[in-house]
């Protein structure tokens, strides 16, 4: 799936199945015919930050549909950055809305 102009892996419908691997994960809602993404995050470990998140208040608040996770795994932390910045910039996810730093 794209966002942006990134290839994303998913819909994930299970923790589990993703990796202890450093990424990018964005939350959406999905309501049958749009996905509307709710939250995206930069990560070092994408299952631990899933796991242990604390944005799930804010995520309840927002996804009023089907909750759908999309997953990029990257090492590079400058593409993380870039690729949360610009989704950020495009979409305007309600949650967790603090722009990544540009350092």
């Amino acid at each position: 799936m794209k966002f942006c102009e990134y290839e994303f892996d998913g819909p994930v419908h299970d923790i589990g199945d993703l990796k202890n691997r450093a990424g990018v994960f964005l939350l959406c809602d999905d309501d049958g015919e749009n996905l509307v993404v709710v939250d995206v995050e930069k990560t070092r470990d994408v299952r631990t930050a899933m796991e242990m998140q604390g944005r799930k208040g804010c995520w309840a608040i927002y996804v009023r549909n089907k909750p759908c996770l999309f997953v990029h795994y990257t090492p590079y932390e400058d593409e993380a950055r870039d690729m949360t910045l610009s989704i950020r910039q495009e979409c305007q996810p309600p949650c967790g809305a603090q722009l990544p730093s540009a350092d």
